[in-house]
């Protein structure tokens, strides 16, 4: 993983990911959504939103479930009270998968880069696959200052990005 830092012409953060598999890429999300939830709405951009959509809720539900088990082998009551409240903020988190030009309301959206004009502000987009040059700037157009670009696919390496 690279990280490159905000400049004023690219007010992001971006961090590289690449991996070789779609397993490996849908458990590395899942566990960095936890994260990136804290901080506000995430817009993971991928070519098949309703596919994607249930492979990562179903890890996530492994998420909760690992952060239980270490909430039940504690015996710090201020431990066991962070991390219950970490599940149950986990556990309230909305997913959906937006299929059309209007976005449902959700913490963590699933979207196909050509759906980026409804989008409403987020703080962290996660791209599974490449986005058009207008979608791209569509994309960046709603993500909010000093957020998280999540790169996938090795758009980082590009320099300038497209249509920046």
């Amino acid at each position: 993983m690279s990280l490159q830092l905000p400049r004023p012409d690219f007010p992001w953060y971006v961090e590289t990911h690449l991996f070789d598999t779609p397993e490996k890429i849908s458990l590395d999300l899942a566990r960095h959504l936890p994260q990136r939830t804290a901080v506000g709405n995430v817009v993971i951009v991928t070519d098949r939103p309703v596919v994607m959509l249930p492979v990562i809720r179903k890890r996530w539900l492994k998420v909760i479930r690992e952060v239980e088990r270490q909430h039940s082998s504690t015996l710090d009551r201020t431990k066991r009270d962070s991390l219950w409240r970490e599940v149950l903020r986990l556990r309230a988190l909305t997913f959906a998968a937006n299929t059309a030009y209007v976005a449902p309301p959700a913490d963590i959206l699933f979207t196909a880069a050509e759906h980026a004009q409804s989008l409403g502000t987020y703080q962290t987009l996660y791209l599974l696959s490449s986005p058009s040059a207008t979608d791209m700037s569509a994309l960046l157009k709603n993500l909010t200052p000093n957020g998280l670009i999540a790169d996938y696919v090795g758009l980082a390496a590009l320099d300038p990005w497209p249509n920046t």
